[in-house]
């Protein structure tokens, strides 16, 4: 079942942002004329904008399986690439081991904690803090004791290594882009 697209059946909150955000959009693209748009990424770096806005604004969605997911804005693409595109292809049986690297928000393990039942195991790992404290909440919120989930970062290197953070926060890496 496709991700709600009739504006109506949106909750307020998601209806209210998704209007200030045209306004916003429209505003930014009349001041990167003016001042050029990397000049205005630059400045709103500084500000901590986009940090700020991706911790302010939390959206909650029913997902098609059942569960429920608390997300950013940001966080909207790759739910709707797991529950719309390829993934919800991957087949898992109840029973099944999974194992979900770079767990993101959860999308992708709730997806397979739901498909591999009680019986089955899914172990999530993902390092970064924010991304990490919704995949959490995300676990609770859905009940789902068959998850193990690790803050951590996999690699094939034993110690500390620098995340590089992209705006994008399904996009951090280990490795600089």
């Amino acid at each position: 079942t496709p991700m709600p697209t009739d504006w109506s059946s949106r909750p307020v909150s998601q209806r209210l942002f998704e209007a200030l955000q045209g306004v916003w959009l429209g505003g930014k693209a009349v001041i990167e004329r003016v001042f050029g748009a990397d000049r205005v990424d630059r400045f709103l770096d500084r500000l901590m904008f986009y940090e700020i806005k991706s911790r302010l604004v939390r959206f909650k969605m029913d997902l098609p399986d059942g569960n429920v997911i608390t997300y950013r804005p940001y966080d909207k693409r790759i739910i709707k690439e797991v529950y719309e595109g390829g993934y919800r292809e991957v087949q898992l049986s109840p029973g099944d081991c999974v194992l979900d690297i770079g767990g993101n928000i959860g999308s992708f393990t709730l997806l397979a904690a739901r498909r591999v039942g009680p019986g089955g195991r899914v172990i999530t790992a993902e390092p970064d803090p924010e991304n990490a404290s919704l995949l959490a909440l995300n676990l609770r919120n859905n009940k789902l004791t068959q998850v193990s989930f690790i803050q951590a970062a996999v690699s094939d290197k034993v110690g500390t290594m620098k995340l590089y953070r992209n705006r994008d926060p399904g996009m951090h890496s280990l490795v600089y882009k």
